[in-house]
């Protein structure tokens, strides 16, 4: 597997790149549908769920990019990630790190009560 990343004035592109046998012209599309696999496909002995593009594309779109698939027969598969590049004020970084700390404080403590009532939960099965 190869990666390449880089940016142009707009974007930042990711490649990644395999070796391996390759995707159908017919199938590059349906690919990043959900639940989607190709049949007959050399991987099928380590077949997935089908989601995992499908999740990847979702992704990306949220963030105003794309993704896209250029394959060829028995030579590989290369993704194309293209997200857009944003320039944020200090100001707007600063309010983007303070919700980021907020929302890592706020699954902290998510955490820590789930912790604290699966114990009371074991707590009340071993007192019954």
């Amino acid at each position: 597997m190869i990666i390449h990343m880089y940016n142009t004035q707009e974007n930042v592109v990711i490649s990644v790149r395999d070796t391996g046998c390759g995707i159908p012209n017919d199938k590059i599309e349906c690919i990043f549908d959900r639940f989607s696999q190709i049949e007959g496909s050399l991987t099928q002995e380590h077949e997935g769920s089908g989601i995992g593009l499908s999740i990847v594309k979702a992704l990306v779109e949220m963030h105003g990019g794309k993704i896209s698939a250029l394959s060829e027969h028995n030579k590989g598969t290369e993704f194309i990630i293209e997200l857009p590049l944003k320039i944020l004020s200090e100001e707007e970084a600063a309010s983007k790190r303070f919700e980021s700390r907020l929302q890592d404080r706020i699954q902290r403590i998510q955490i820590e009560f789930s912790d604290i009532y699966s114990l009371n939960q074991r707590d009340s099965v071993y007192h019954s």
